[in-house]
């Protein structure tokens, strides 16, 4: 249970004491919503189904951090990113562009970006 909490970011209530009685499901009935009987082996099978769950929320959340993947820092790391304001039509012509070239926005202005700070440098070598 403890993996499941730290997976999902449930808030660590450390501070506060929490006591929680253990129940032996086979001697105490407990009935979930929809009128099924929880047993040790049910509460097994609905723990592994959560993790299951969450564990594929993380890989969806993760997966462009795999190797080879869509980090651009590598690895693990995330890539930073640049939060920018621009006016409607500018975001408008962007995407417009991107999609033409059959590519995302952020990928777009990722090259233009890219190419801008080439040709800052070699405007430095010049000099």
């Amino acid at each position: 249970m403890r993996e499941v909490m730290e997976m999902v970011n449930v808030p660590d209530f450390s501070k506060e004491p929490i006591e929680v009685d253990d129940i032996d499901l086979e001697e105490t009935e407990f009935i979930l919503t929809n009128g099924e009987r929880l047993t040790e082996e049910r509460a097994a099978e609905l723990a592994e189904e959560t993790l299951a769950e969450v564990r594929a929320r993380r890989e969806a959340r993760t997966k462009h951090l795999v190797p080879g993947g869509k980090s651009l820092t590598g690895g693990s790391t995330h890539s930073p990113v640049l939060n920018v304001r621009v006016p409607a039509e500018l975001k408008s012509a962007l995407d417009e562009q991107a999609q033409a070239q059959s590519m995302g926005t952020s990928k777009l202005v990722r090259a233009i970006l890219e190419d801008w700070a080439q040709a800052q440098q070699r405007a430095q070598a010049d000099r």
